[in-house]
């Protein structure tokens, strides 16, 4: 192991010995934000050295995801897949049901971006049994709101745009009772809904 990559490792092992949630959350925002635009490698081996310094799930799992996503955006879905999977072996053996809906959620995405729309379904229908058990119930509904559009995409990209307009039209429902984000989240909403209207000719 070079000297470039000692410091990070020990830098880690020194704030995270007592698994500090703020001093996590730091390290992990300054890798996701910073460092992994313009040093990729350098960024997978701090996400490794957060995982291998985590002693909870929790922490576990976020530090898989991170590695998981940072593959996601190199458009390495085969890898993203890999970490998510492994993310939810551990996360499953919790009842941190927000997680195991962003981690199945997640899932389920990469499989809609690689075209495997059963096996998509069968990851989002895990998200959507979490995402009702979530406290508090605002939070339950910005996650089921989510994972409907998620949905929604996956017919979209089947060319199913009157299955999506259906899909759309479930996460409004949810997304009507948050208290932030609200206006944000249904304008998001409408501009999806006007995409389909767009494919379905339904210009007016």
């Amino acid at each position: 192991m070079n000297k470039i990559c000692l410091f990070p490792f020990f830098f880690i092992l020194s704030i995270l010995n007592a698994q500090n949630l703020e001093n996590y959350n730091e390290v992990y925002l300054k890798t996701y934000k910073e460092i992994s635009q313009n040093d990729f490698e350098r960024a997978l081996y701090i996400a490794d050295s957060l995982f291998k310094v985590s002693e909870t799930p929790y922490f576990k799992t976020r530090s898989l995801m991170l590695t998981a996503t940072l593959y996601q955006h190199s458009g390495d879905l085969n890898k993203a897949i890999e970490y998510g999977l492994t993310a939810k072996e551990v996360i499953s053996q919790t009842t941190d049901y927000n997680w195991i809906t962003r981690v199945n959620g997640f899932l389920s995405t990469q499989y809609r971006l690689s075209g495997l729309y059963t096996k998509a379904n069968e990851f989002m229908n895990i998200a959507l049994e979490g995402a009702e058990k979530i406290e508090p119930k605002e939070s339950a509904n910005s996650a089921v709101g989510s994972l409907y559009h998620e949905i929604a995409f996956s017919h979209m990209g089947q060319k199913e745009y009157k299955t999506a307009v259906q899909y759309f039209d479930k996460a409004i429902d949810y997304l009507n009772n948050l208290k932030d984000n609200k206006d944000y989240r249904i304008v998001e909403n409408r501009v999806f809904l006007g995409e389909c209207y767009y494919h379905l000719k339904e210009y007016k």
